[in-house]
């Protein structure tokens, strides 16, 4: 494979880990907080007690900044979008990808198909996961065997033969 595409599909799994972790975030240090929605239902929100910072702070330090960024702030989709693109254009954007194409990347059909295989392997798999606490690396692991089987792989060429068409490669 060239040096570019190599570079770029590094890129792709750099930018699907921020993804990644900040599902994981969500998934296991969601509370609910004492204020009320609209409905009058409480508000979810992540809260990461200290011992787990300390643990991310050590295992994942390149993450740090976005469990710190969601940490006590309500459970929302806006919360997440902006936890995620913030902690790419930090983290990857001028690193894994030439500065300023952090936007190219996340809008190519290589990093879609993969956050779509992503989501659906969340959902597919949330009874196992809720079961017990499972680190973010078990995480990582446990996705990338079932994207590496028949199953993943057979989903993501459905996948990627619904996506619309986008760029494959960031110039």
């Amino acid at each position: 494979m060239p040096e570019a595409q190599e570079k770029f599909q590094q890129a792709v799994k750099d930018a699907l880990a921020g993804v990644m972790f900040e599902n994981w975030l969500r998934f296991y240090f969601i509370s609910e907080s004492e204020d009320k929605d609209a409905e009058g239902n409480p508000k979810l929100v992540v809260l990461i007690p200290e011992k787990g910072m300390e643990k991310i702070k050590q295992l994942y330090p390149r993450m740090v900044s976005m469990a710190e960024d969601v940490n006590g702030k309500e459970a929302s989709f806006a919360t997440s979008q902006s936890a995620v693109c913030t902690w790419i254009a930090c983290e990857v954007d001028g690193k894994s990808v030439q500065q300023g194409t952090s936007q190219a990347l996340v809008n190519s059909k290589a990093f879609q198909t993969a956050s779509t295989l992503f989501n659906i392997w969340v959902q597919a798999y949330e009874q196992q996961l809720d079961q017990q606490f499972l680190d973010f690396g078990q995480w990582v692991k446990l996705f990338e065997t079932w994207s590496a089987s028949e199953q993943g792989r057979d989903m993501e060429m459905k996948i990627e033969m619904q996506a619309p068409t986008g760029s494959s490669t960031v110039q």
